[in-house]
């Protein structure tokens, strides 16, 4: 599992994110609110439809990072770009 905090971005950026990271274009696809509406709809038990939808809001989504049950229980979290870097010495 992977702990991301700290960051505040949106699909574009992470989009973004992954470019640079890759070092090569990403393919991008939107689906506007009323397509992810629907999803919720067809599937009401399905987790990740529900993410997204929840995740694509203009207002976002935001929580207090301290009281965060990684906080809580002491687990170290990391940015998108830190997680990344990592992984290529893993991979390297």
């Amino acid at each position: 599992m992977v702990y991301v905090a700290g960051d505040t971005f949106s699909y574009a950026q992470l989009a973004e994110k992954m470019e640079h990271y890759l070092g090569r274009p990403v393919i991008r696809e939107l689906w506007d609110m009323d397509r992810l509406r629907a999803e919720v709809a067809a599937h009401p038990d399905d987790g990740i439809r529900k993410y997204r939808l929840a995740f694509a809001r203009d207002t976002g989504v935001a929580w207090d990072k301290k009281q965060t049950f990684n906080a809580l229980q002491g687990i170290e979290v990391t940015d998108v770009m830190t997680w990344l870097k990592r992984q290529q010495r893993h991979v390297a």
